[in-house]
């Protein structure tokens, strides 16, 4: 705020700086920071995740003197390898003279290629008898998708059913030893999945 004499003029006990809007990717390095102006003794303030105190948390706090009385203390909020729990809302809260004084929110918004949560795994199977082959896989950004893969060569299209998340595979028999993955797209692009092998391990035996 101005003063009519062009100098800076600050409101008692108020935030000059409120965390930020942000857009990362999974796994990487994020800081967060706000400051509050006070008149008297500096105050502590603490760090709200979604509406949370953080109790554990890596948080720097400086202090700086601005005038005979006034002091910035400001807060700086580090999240190494952010994951999908560190998304969400993120505001200051400073206790002075006996009053909680809130920051205005920051929201922190993830954005990667998509993770999987479950990949096919190897099997034993009969010949000829049916099996069934799981994948899911999560963004954000969503919506994610899966092309199925059998011995590399694709075995569904994007706009089916199939790509759909959870996806479940049903194979009706293999006469002999396959491979499956899957493909998993998203807005931010493509990850594969492991490779499974199902090996034909022999044959169904029929009773006359």
């Amino acid at each position: 705020i101005l003063s009519k004499e062009g100098t800076l003029k600050l409101e008692e006990s108020s935030f000059t700086e409120s965390p930020c809007n942000l857009t990362s990717s999974l796994g990487k390095d994020v800081e967060l920071r706000c400051s509050v102006y006070t008149n008297g003794m500096p105050p502590d303030i603490n760090w709200l995740h979604n509406g949370k105190i953080l109790e554990v948390a890596d948080i720097n706090d400086i202090i700086m003197p601005l005038s005979d009385e006034g002091w910035i203390s400001a807060s700086e909020l580090s999240i190494t390898s952010v994951q999908l729990s560190d998304s969400g809302t993120y505001q200051c809260v400073a206790n002075i003279k006996g009053k909680d004084i809130l920051s205005k929110e920051g929201t922190l918004k993830l954005e990667g290629l998509p993770i999987f949560l479950e990949e096919p795994q190897d099997l034993n199977v009969l010949a000829d008898l049916p099996f069934n082959l799981s994948c899911n896989a999560q963004g954000p950004p969503e919506p994610v998708w899966v092309i199925w893969l059998q011995d590399g060569m694709p075995m569904n299209l994007l706009t089916d059913p199939l790509a759909q998340m959870p996806s479940t595979l049903t194979v009706n028999g293999l006469n002999r030893s396959s491979t499956f993955s899957c493909k998993a797209y998203n807005p931010k692009g493509v990850t594969m999945s492991r490779t499974a092998t199902v090996k034909v391990t022999g044959h169904r035996l029929w009773k006359p």
